[in-house]
């Protein structure tokens, strides 16, 4: 974990030395996943099923393997900020949210939970009411002179955020994008999709909607036709191409095509040496669930 997962920890401590991971309960957030581990309530995992039930531990649904939730919110969005790493064995990115129940997009928010929590609070003093706005500059104040104090950056868009940006070599239907080795000049390492956002967007809406199996045959083949094309992409080694239509089939979130957002996102882990972003595809795809109430304690 970055050094700023542990650093919030005790900022947390500082404020609940009892329970950290309740801290910020008066502005509606709780610390979990990873944040079990610190706080007891995680011990050593004994078997390989313990192993696999605790890579769904605080998984979303629309929860890329990509993304690790470490806060989440109690409100009626399915608010839940957490880190982003496009590979498993590097440092995160950035710290993203994204609301579950309204829909599968992620937004980068800053390069540490210290920045994106002050984004947070800074939202929350604009819409509480007169009495809860105390509280809240209150804590805020907290955060900023925590932050100021450990020289850790409140910057919304570093360097190495822009840095990533510029390697995105896809948007993808959950907008924070993929990350792909990739040549300019052979252009090697990914290439566009058989067919643009909107005709797959469209086709996938067929499929969920359609009121007969034969209306649905139909457009899965006009699918499948893209997932054929793809596979020959990842065969000439643009295996970006397999990981972006196996993001845009799991953000989709229909149970329809789940099959082949697995098909496409296991060509993807194994040829770009990503083999722990497909363990925990598949661990969650075994218990996808909707809802918040995702801990697995």
């Amino acid at each position: 974990m970055p050094k700023d997962f542990y650093q919030f920890y005790e900022f947390c401590k500082s404020i609940s030395k009892d329970n950290p991971l309740l801290a910020l309960k008066s502005v509606c957030l709780k610390l979990v996943g990873p944040y079990d581990i610190l706080g007891g309530k995680i011990k050593n995992l004994t078997s390989e099923k313990d192993k696999e039930k605790y890579l769904t531990h605080w998984r979303y649904y629309y929860d890329t393997p990509e993304f690790q939730t470490i806060i989440m919110c109690d409100n009626k969005e399915g608010l839940h900020f957490g880190y982003w790493r496009d590979d498993a064995t590097e440092k995160p990115v950035f710290v993203a949210k994204n609301c579950e129940n309204i829909s599968c997009v992620f937004e980068s928010i800053a390069e540490n939970i210290f920045g994106a929590i002050d984004t947070y609070l800074q939202g929350k003093v604009k819409s509480a009411n007169p009495f809860e706005k105390t509280s809240i500059i209150r804590l805020h104040s907290k955060l900023k002179n925590f932050a100021k104090q450990h020289d850790i950056t409140l910057e919304k868009n570093t360097v190495d955020m822009r840095s990533r940006e510029r390697k995105v070599v896809a948007r993808t239907f959950h907008k924070a994008g993929i990350v792909v080795p990739y040549d300019k000049k052979t252009q090697l390492g990914y290439r566009d999709l058989a067919a643009t956002d909107n005709i797959l967007q469209k086709i996938l809406k067929q499929i969920e909607e359609a009121d007969t199996q034969e209306k649905r045959k139909t457009s899965i083949t006009q699918l499948d036709e893209i997932v054929r094309l793809a596979t020959i992409a990842a065969d000439e080694c643009d295996f970006g191409t397999c990981l972006e239509l196996g993001h845009d089939l799991f953000s989709n979130g229909s149970i329809h095509v789940q099959g082949r957002a697995l098909q496409m996102l296991s060509i993807a882990y194994t040829h770009l040496q990503r083999p722990q972003l497909l363990e925990i595809l598949k661990a969650h795809l075994k218990d996808r669930r909707k809802g918040c109430k995702l801990s697995v304690i």
